[in-house]
């Protein structure tokens, strides 16, 4: 039993991106259209098997759209918001900026180990209430069957979505920050980006101008 809690605690990460996913999205398609799972009989080892499936297909794929598109964005906007207002200096294209830090990012793993545990386990959660949030809004402004939970309480589940939406996004700036701050102090240092040997020797065999001394004076 112990090393069961222990495989399950060092994979706890993977199972708030790749399985939790999907039971919400099984879970709210459920309260809000019941009718598509009319025959669906869990007792059933085929029919639990499939449901099985597609909680976890379904829950890779909103996993993957909204880690591509909304939260890529959000990380898009905050960088650029930094170059404004904050951190002036660097490279102001954030694909540069992303290629360096993603580097150094893995390069700090030597030396702080458990923060990056860490950091990638907070930035799973997140990810997690931002798809929670995505979910309850989709279904709730999805025309749910009359009588279905998501039917009783659409107002209210709105509201919940988007509070709940707003939280994920500060939570969010907050682990982004550490996670910079981190990566900053651990990481390998930013290096300028070597010359082509090929031009340095060409520079150096290049003849030099003659010191003024050595140059002869023009008559007026």
């Amino acid at each position: 039993m112990d090393d069961i809690i222990k495989q399950v605690g060092d994979q706890l990460s993977r199972i708030f991106r790749h399985m939790l996913p999907g039971l919400c999205v099984i879970g709210a398609a459920y309260a809000a259209q019941p009718t598509w799972f009319q025959n669906v009989q869990t007792t059933e080892g085929w029919h639990a098997a499939l449901l099985g499936a597609a909680a976890f297909a379904s829950g890779n794929i909103w996993y993957v759209l909204h880690r591509y598109t909304i939260h890529q964005f959000i990380d898009v906007v905050l960088f650029y918001f930094r170059r404004i207002f904050t951190d002036r200096q660097g490279t102001w294209s954030y694909l540069t900026w992303l290629a360096r830090y993603v580097d150094r990012s893995f390069e700090s793993k030597k030396s702080i180990p458990d923060l990056r545990e860490h950091l990638h386990f907070r930035s799973a959660q997140v990810i997690l209430m931002f798809i929670v949030s995505e979910v309850i809004l989709v279904f709730s402004f999805w025309p749910p069957e009359q009588g279905s939970f998501f039917a009783v309480n659409q107002s209210g589940l709105r509201t919940i979505g988007f509070v709940l939406f707003a939280c994920a996004f500060i939570q969010y700036i907050i682990g982004e920050t550490v996670d910079r701050a981190a990566t900053k102090k651990h990481g390998a240092p930013e290096v300028a980006p070597k010359k082509n040997p090929e031009e340095v020797k060409a520079h150096q065999s290049a003849p030099k101008a003659p010191p003024a001394s050595d140059r002869p004076e023009l008559s007026p």
